[in-house]
């Protein structure tokens, strides 16, 4: 018996796993009501193709050589898909009714044209690829080297694209919401970490292995993912929920950073709009609702959301989320000091000046005060409070 072929073996059985748990994952993914669907389906697909690396080497062995590396080839090949799929899987979970129109099929245009270029030196060069394929001294043709260094480069490129989408994404909530969902923020930063394991398994093989004789990373890269999104789904299946709505962007354009070197806004409307704004907040209390948004000021003043978003920034020197949260911590001043709530607890002060939880609280209140609430009230009682709720006062 080749003893090779018993190690690579059981290695390729440890992937099993991973092959039935993708399978069941797929189907609770295509099945799932809440959250983005688009998303889920999404990934889904890529789940999919995770599955079908990890259940090659399964098969290898009872395969000729020439149908081995065919597959391996396609497999490949195919893989090109991956970056994009990771791509639009982030975008769809941060913008509202994602749809793969015709501008996103762009994407796939290179993946398209490597898989092309694959299937073209395939027919050209490849007729009898597998001659001493599977031997001691096979050597694979330079091309199927120098293809998978770009397949790495190519899904790398979109994942680090998928990266600066989440950093857009969290810069869009800072300014335009009062508050941000930690928890979704968290997980789906977690899940992109996840969506890493396989391109960087197969970067691990390709440049400290010898090809085709090292373990199969890459597929074990896969099932090691596929098993973590299944403990995932399986106990914590709020998290595939997404965002809510109002923290997700109506179209990709606006997770651009907003500029306003164009603004038409000049010095004195500017103040203008900046004292309307105050007596608004002030007057209505607004900061205490703990879902309010740029849009729902901007309906409240009748200003212009990107020209209220301008006056905010440049006249306070806060994002929309500071803003909002000043006033809120001063707010929670007068909860802590006047002897009439003493009884609350620190939880019950944030959710009466409008903070989502107790985490957020503590993390502004330190923010603004360099200190934690708990230490603020326990501290001296002689703290000035200005009379207006607006912290700049």
């Amino acid at each position: 018996m080749n003893p090779q072929i018993t190690t690579f073996d059981a290695i390729a059985f440890t992937l099993i796993p991973g092959l039935w748990l993708g399978v069941l994952l797929l189907l609770r993914l295509l099945l799932m009501k809440e959250g983005p669907q688009v998303a889920n389906r999404i990934l889904a697909v890529i789940i999919c193709g995770m599955t079908l690396v990890i259940s090659a080497p399964l098969f290898l062995t009872h395969l000729s050589l020439s149908t081995r590396w065919h597959l391996l080839r396609n497999i490949g090949t195919v893989s090109f898909l991956y970056g994009p799929g990771v791509y639009f899987y982030i975008l769809a979970s941060i913008q509202k009714e994602f749809q793969l129109n015709r501008r996103a099929s762009l994407h796939a245009v290179p993946a398209l044209f490597l898989i092309l270029m694959g299937a073209l030196a395939s027919i050209l060069w490849d007729r009898e690829p597998y001659a001493g394929f599977g031997d001691d001294h096979f050597q694979p043709p330079l091309r199927a080297k120098v293809m998978a260094i770009v397949l790495l480069l190519h899904v790398s490129t979109y994942l680090f694209l998928a990266g600066r989408l989440l950093l857009r994404h969290r810069r869009f909530v800072i300014d335009r919401a009062s508050y941000t969902d930690e928890v979704h923020s968290r997980w789906l930063l977690f899940v992109y970490s996840l969506l890493w394991i396989p391109i960087l398994s197969a970067a691990f093989s390709l440049f400290l292995f010898q090809p085709f004789k090292a373990p199969p990373l890459a597929p074990i890269g896969s099932s090691l993912m596929v098993i973590a999104f299944h403990v995932l789904i399986l106990f914590w299946p709020q998290i595939f929920r997404g965002f809510p709505e109002s923290l997700r962007a109506d179209r990709e354009e606006d997770l651009e950073p907003v500029r306003y070197q164009s603004s038409s806004l000049d010095e004195e409307l500017k103040e203008k709009y900046f004292r309307q704004i105050l007596r608004y907040m002030e007057t209505n209390r607004l900061y205490l609702k703990p879902d309010l948004t740029l849009s729902q000021l901007a309906e409240g003043v009748l200003i212009n959301q990107k020209y209220i978003s301008q006056v905010i920034n440049e006249k306070s020197g806060r994002n929309f989320m500071d803003f909002v949260n000043g006033y809120r911590v001063e707010a929670a001043k007068r909860y802590l000091l006047e002897q009439q709530y003493s009884h609350y607890t620190i939880v019950a002060i944030a959710s009466e000046v409008g903070f989502h939880s107790r985490s957020a609280f503590y993390s502004a209140f330190k923010k603004f005060t360099g200190m934690t609430p708990s230490t603020f009230r326990d501290g001296e009682t002689s703290v000035q409070i200005p009379e207006s709720g607006h912290p700049d006062s």
